[in-house]
């Protein structure tokens, strides 16, 4: 059974410029076995309630400013096949009726926290993707909740892509790279509590992770860690990847087995 993935995405323009981050995920989609499908849920996209996209191909939204022009040329014109609609949207039934709502089809397309992930584990864009908003709320269950959803959809040779990041304060990013000891404390806790699968920990961040509304002052970066935990539940998560930018931008990726 494929993996559920937990990927801090990074800057937008990580796609254009060598660095360990962009190494790593170019290396991490030819080491797993071939998907029949990717569901992403991406930390750009929330909703009130449940939503994916469109059967089709999808657009690439190019949702920020102020990078290189070559950035916003880039295009992932990845397919979304009509079973892999279906697929998707039955294995959210349950969780749907949980929340009282209905499952949203959406044309929104693809954001650069999927666009930018997929594009370097899978350049070719050869494999079919859905994504799926993340619910607007401040109860980190449900996020755990929806990946438990999600992980009959493994059994299926279905690709779980989570992505966010391990940290995310950009009022405190710092072009010298010097890492702050809350980065690195938070950090820690953060490959303790995924190791020891420690779902009340990471499911009271606030109460439990140190320096945590520093490394996260809103849960949308965060919540994807969630998904990827509960897609599969009761199994060990592991860190494949360990990275900093911009001194506190933290890169940590996981492994859920």
């Amino acid at each position: 059974m494929l993996p559920s993935l937990f990927i801090s995405h990074g800057a937008p323009n990580r796609v254009l410029h060598t660095s360990p981050a962009n190494l790593f995920l170019q290396e991490l989609g030819s080491s797993l076995p071939t998907p029949k499908a990717i569901v992403i849920v991406s930390a750009h996209w929330q909703h009130a309630g449940v939503a994916i996209t469109a059967t089709g191909q999808h657009n690439t939204i190019h949702d920020f400013a102020g990078f290189e022009h070559a950035l916003y040329q880039q295009q992932y014109p990845a397919q979304q096949p009509a079973w892999l609609t279906d697929e998707l949207s039955q294995a959210l039934r349950p969780f749907a009726s949980h929340l009282s709502a209905d499952i949203k089809i959406s044309e929104r397309g693809l954001d650069h926290g999927a666009w930018s992930v997929l594009s370097l584990m899978y350049p070719n864009a050869d494999i079919p993707v859905a994504a799926l908003s993340l619910p607007t709320t401040q109860d980190l269950n449900v996020y755990l909740t929806l990946g438990q959803a999600l992980q009959p959809l493994r059994e299926k040779n279905i690709l779980i892509i989570a992505s966010g990041s391990a940290t995310h304060n950009l009022g405190l990013l710092n072009r010298n790279g010097d890492t702050p000891i809350w980065a690195e404390e938070f950090v820690y806790w953060l490959h303790q509590a995924v190791t020891n699968k420690d779902y009340t920990a990471l499911t009271q961040l606030y109460n439990s992770a140190p320096h945590a509304a520093i490394a996260h002052p809103t849960l949308e970066h965060y919540s994807p860690l969630l998904v990827a935990a509960g897609a599969a539940y009761g199994n060990t998560g592991k860190p494949i990847h360990n990275s900093y930018e911009l001194g506190s931008l933290n890169n940590s990726s996981f492994s859920f087995d």
